[in-house]
């Protein structure tokens, strides 16, 4: 039977997918959670990209694996607004902004900041 990592993840929120994804599930505590809301690693594949190759950890690990889709909770976008404004004015949320100059002809360059990891925190293109 395999054990719990003494240092490893409850609670993952996916959005990347991947090597990342993979390279996590082999990490995960047992019983650890998984909501999955984007997949941005296959975003501009040309070809569907070969599934993870660590699910047995989904199993060993008994993880709970879940797709979650924002509109699912628009009837809570207000609770949420404020509990996450709180948090921020309580210092306990930090939010971290990458913004980039240059106006609208550079909005592909800094798009493609989104795909390469080329940026950190939430990725701005500021227009005069």
């Amino acid at each position: 039977m395999p054990t719990a990592h003494l240092n490893g993840i409850d609670v993952y929120f996916e959005n990347v997918g991947g090597e990342i994804l993979d390279t996590v599930l082999a990490q995960m505590n047992r019983f650890g959670r998984i909501p999955l809301c984007g997949l941005i690693s296959a975003y501009n594949a040309t070809e569907l990209p070969q599934g993870p190759r660590n699910l047995r950890y989904v199993l060993t690990q008994r993880l709970r694996l879940q797709g979650l889709i924002v509109f699912d909770w628009a009837d809570r976008v207000h609770e949420a607004i404020a509990q996450l404004g709180q948090w921020h004015k309580e210092g306990k949320l930090k939010i971290r902004e990458d913004v980039r100059q240059g106006g609208l002809d550079a909005y592909p360059d800094v798009l493609n900041l989104l795909y390469t990891g080329g940026n950190q925190g939430k990725l701005v293109l500021k227009v005069d």
